[in-house]
C-alpha cells in the first residue's frame, strides 16, 4: 500500500508500464479480485513482469495470489525478530501450494543491511528450513532516500551503493529468475 516498489522503479519505466494499485489486503473483496483481474490479464500477455508488493506480514487474501507467481521475492532484514517470521511466511506458503507441487523456489532478499555486514551464515543457516535461495543483498532504502533532498526512485540514488546493489539484484533476477535457469536447476535436481 506504501508504494516504495513503485516510487522506485516508476521513474525508469516508459510512460504507463509501471502502475501503482494501492491495495492492501485489508481492503474488500472487490479490490481484490480486481487485482487478480489485472495479474491475470498481464500474465496472459507474457511480453512483461509482474511483480506484487505486498506489506510485510501474514498473506491475510493475498494467498490465492501467490498461486499466479512463478516467483516470490521475499525480503527480510538480517535480524532474527525478522528472519523467523520471514521462515514462517516461507512455510505457511509451502504448506499452501503443496498439492501444486511446484518446485520453483522463493528468493531471498537481504533487505536493510548494514555497510559493515560481510557474513552471511546465521541467513544461509536459516534458509535450510525452506525452499529458498538467497540473493545479492541491498541495503537501506532511508539512507539513499536520505541522501537526496529531491528523491526521484532509482534516478535519485544514482551513483550510490544501494542504486549498486539494485542493479545487482536486477541481474541476478534477470540470470536467474527471468531467463529462467532456476526452475531449470530445481527441476534437475527435483529428479
Amino acid at each position: 500500500p506504501q508504494g516504495t516498489s513503485f516510487e522506485l522503479i516508476e521513474p525508469k519505466s516508459r510512460n504507463g508500464d509501471a502502475r501503482f494499485l494501492p491495495i492492501g489486503d485489508r481492503y474488500d473483496g472487490v479490490n481484490m479480485t480486481t487485482l487478480d483481474g489485472v495479474i491475470r490479464r498481464l500474465l496472459e500477455q507474457n511480453d512483461g513482469i509482474v511483480m506484487v508488493d505486498t506489506g510485510a506480514g501474514k498473506l491475510g487474501n493475498f494467498w490465492h495470489m501467490v498461486f499466479l507467481c512463478n516467483t516470490l521475492l521475499v525480503p527480510t532484514s538480517m535480524s532474527w525478530a525478522d528472519l523467523r517470521p520471514t521462515i514462517d511466511f516461507i512455510k505457511e506458503i509451502d504448506e499452501r501450494k503443496g498439492d501444486l507441487r511446484s518446485v520453483t523456489p522463493h528468493v531471498v532478499v537481504p533487505n536493510r543491511v548494514s555497510q559493515q555486514q560481510r557474513h552471511f551464515q546465521q541467513i544461509s543457516d536459516a534458509l535450510l528450513e525452506v525452499n529458498a535461495i538467497l540473493a545479492p543483498p541491498i541495503s537501506e532504502l532511508s539512507a539513499a532516500r536520505n541522501s537526496s533532498s529531491d528523491f526521484s526512485g532509482l534516478d535519485g540514488v544514482e551513483g550510490t551503493r544501494f542504486c549498486r546493489e539494485i542493479e545487482r539484484l536486477g541481474e541476478f533476477l534477470v540470470d536467474y529468475v527471468i531467463s529462467g535457469e532456476l526452475d531449470r536447476i530445481y527441476a534437475e535436481t527435483a529428479n
